[in-house]
């Protein structure tokens, strides 16, 4: 056995085999035919996000998924990244993360409360997708338009995919009476009136 590096698509032929041994004469074998072996470079994996309910009420929470596919004949290493909220968009530290199907390895860290969610030392199996989740947290009203990053391994970086939460708080109400005070058999106006506060998301 020999290990051997190659950089392109290259032809190696094996020339006849030769011993010595207690019978007389040389002993040759045929000549192997030979045996291509194709090198393909690794591909950046396909990078997805979203959320599981695009729109929350304050301090709601949803799964949030990353998924990573690779589509090369051999497992992706070292695969990691960090995906960093904006504001008002924490870890809800139950449940916790977690990575699937079989095989999909690395070290998951979404820390309760906690801005970030990062994958280190991953391995993503040929051929294969993995996913991963955690649950989050929306605190403050808005759009939280988050990233996962650029995630890096032994291919080339795969691009950095994207989503949209929407957090909104309630509503405000108020009513009047216009008049306040009326006589016995008399009328008033009532007057309702729904705010929607400036922060929600339009």
């Amino acid at each position: 056995t020999q290990s051997v590096t190659a950089t392109s698509t290259s032809n190696n032929t094996t020339g006849a085999p030769t011993a010595t041994g207690p019978m007389p004469g040389p002993l040759t074998g045929p000549v192997a035919g030979p045996v291509t072996l194709t090198i393909s470079p690794l591909v950046a994996p396909t990078v997805t996000k979203a959320f599981t309910a695009t729109n929350i009420a304050l301090n709601g929470t949803t799964t949030m998924t990353i998924t990573v596919a690779n589509s090369n004949l051999v497992p992706l290493t070292t695969v990691a990244f960090t995906d960093t909220y904006v504001a008002g968009l924490f870890n809800s530290g139950a449940p916790a993360p977690n990575a699937s199907p079989a095989g999909c390895l690395g070290t998951l860290t979404a820390a309760n409360n906690g801005g970030t969610f990062t994958l280190a030392a991953g391995t993503v199996p040929a051929s294969t997708t993995c996913t991963y989740t955690v649950q989050v947290q929306g605190t403050t009203a808005g759009a939280k338009l988050n990233s996962t990053g650029a995630v890096t391994s032994n291919a080339p970086a795969g691009t950095a995919a994207t989503d949209t939460l929407n957090v909104y708080t309630a509503p405000t109400v108020t009513k009047v009476f216009t008049p306040a005070s009326i006589a016995a058999g008399g009328t008033s106006s009532m007057t309702i009136t729904v705010t929607n506060p400036a922060a929600n998301p339009g």
